[in-house]
């Protein structure tokens, strides 16, 4: 997952190859074609994989804020949404 990741930062989804992605993964092209049927399956499971993780970042966020009306909730939405894509290293805490 790591290497496909890395891979399709460096090199775009539409340059991301099973190659590129054992690559980065310092994994044989066999072992990754061995686990996946193909590369739109993989390149679907992570995404899949990094809108879970980011939907469980804004779910617990939100929660966490104390947000009571729509408003404040999509506040608080925005704000880790934002920290999340602009400042991926950073901690969110709630407002």
């Amino acid at each position: 997952m790591e290497g496909t990741i890395l891979s399709m930062a460096e090199n775009g989804v539409s340059f991301t190859t099973i190659k590129t992605i054992s690559t980065a993964a310092d994994a044989s092209r066999g072992l990754i074609g061995h686990y996946l049927e193909s590369k739109k399956v993989l390149i679907a499971e992570v995404f899949k994989y990094l809108f879970q993780s980011v939907s469980g970042q804004v779910k617990a966020h939100v929660i966490s804020s104390g947000s009571q009306t729509a408003n404040e909730r999509l506040r608080a939405l925005l704000k880790v949404l934002f920290q999340t894509m602009y400042l991926p290293n950073s901690t969110v805490t709630p407002s």
